[in-house]
């Protein structure tokens, strides 16, 4: 069969595409589509179902929807101006996320799938076009038959701004005006239940997209990513790809969210026993320098002492022979005395060689 999509372009009708789409930057959800970096993904349609992978030869998909929850298929410039032509704005459950295709052929290829399998209702009147039937019957056909179960991921942990679904270029101004009454109102303000700690919000949670992040970085960054979305629970995407968080990730996407919560604590206990490894090594250290100032000081003391009563006993036995045996001298007056001079002279000749050495 072929379908005869708007503006004469032809397609296959089939509900099978796949592709290559630039997506916002997980850490950058709340920054415009102009100020943001992009990531690559590669997106996969197979009926109702859509996930996208790092590459195409990816086993795992970071994430994946059916088309039957999205509550929201938008030009992506209704919802953010800066947004390219051939972007889109999805929303599944409380997620919401914006991807830009390549061509228009893409564009028209992705939407004429994504539009029939999702429920009127969430469907811009833009999208009118991409309406059709024979889509939607081969839809049903390629299943699956019920919706896929909305397990806690990444798609269904974080509140999104619901925007309406049929603005247009002249409600542009009453839309900003919508999000900042959301973003003023208790509703909005107010944390979801069973807000993980490895919540990521703001854009400190890039810092996990770098392979020479530390440890203790990255606890630091999930730490003020979690307490900012406790203020603004406008959550995107778990910023989970680098080496430190890639078992928080795995889990969450899993429906392991227990392990997911875990994830954080366990990096901080390991930070902590690095931290007191290396504080044990410090202190080892320090003792066994003590240990050797404590045994220079002992060497040094001793070799003073012995210089010291070498110079006592020689200068004794130099006033005996210069006095001579038979002086009558008071003996212990002038054995003191040499005692003293000589003991003095030692003293000297002990700094010289320590100064020497």
């Amino acid at each position: 069969n072929i379908l005869v999509v708007g503006r004469g372009v032809k397609r296959m009708v089939k509900s099978e595409h796949s592709g290559w789409a630039a997506k916002k930057g997980t850490s950058d959800y709340s920054k415009a589509w102009s100020s943001s970096r992009k990531e690559w993904r590669f997106f996969r349609s197979s009926g109702f179902k859509v996930e996208y992978f790092k590459d195409e030869t990816n086993s795992r998909a970071q994430a994946a929807f059916d088309l039957r929850q999205v509550d929201e298929l938008s030009p992506g410039r209704l919802n953010d101006p800066s947004s390219p032509l051939l972007g889109v704005f999805i929303g599944v459950n409380r997620h919401a996320f914006t991807v830009e295709f390549p061509s228009q052929e893409d564009y028209d290829a992705w939407l004429g799938i994504w539009v029939n399998g999702v429920k009127a209702s969430a469907v811009s009147q833009e999208f009118a076009r991409f309406v059709s039937e024979e889509m939607a019957q081969s839809l049903q056909t390629a299943g699956p038959a019920q919706p896929m179960p909305q397990r806690q991921s990444s798609f269904t942990s974080r509140p999104r701004p619901s925007c309406s679904k049929n603005h247009t270029f002249a409600s542009m101004s009453q839309l900003s005006e919508d999000l900042q009454s959301q973003r003023n109102s208790s509703s909005f303000m107010t944390p979801m239940p069973d807000l993980p700690e490895l919540q990521v919000a703001s854009h400190k949670a890039s810092a996990l997209a770098d392979p020479d992040t530390t440890a203790a970085d990255q606890v630091l960054a999930l730490t003020q990513a979690a307490d900012l979305a406790m203020e603004r629970p406008l959550r995107a995407e778990l910023a989970m790809e680098s080496e430190g968080a890639e078992g928080a990730m795995a889990a969450a996407e899993a429906g392991d969210w227990l392990a997911a919560q875990k994830a954080p604590a366990e990096m901080a206990e390991r930070m902590a026993a690095e931290k007191a490894e290396t504080e044990n090594i410090a202190a080892q250290a320090e003792a066994n320098a003590a240990a050797d100032e404590t045994i220079l000081a002992a060497g040094i003391s001793k070799l003073a002492m012995d210089l010291v009563d070498g110079a006592l006993v020689k200068g004794t036995q130099l006033a005996v022979v210069a006095l001579g045996s038979e002086t009558i001298v008071d003996d212990a007056a002038m054995q003191a005395a040499a005692r003293v001079n000589n003991g003095n002279r030692g003293w000297q000749r002990c700094v010289k060689c320590l100064m020497r050495a």
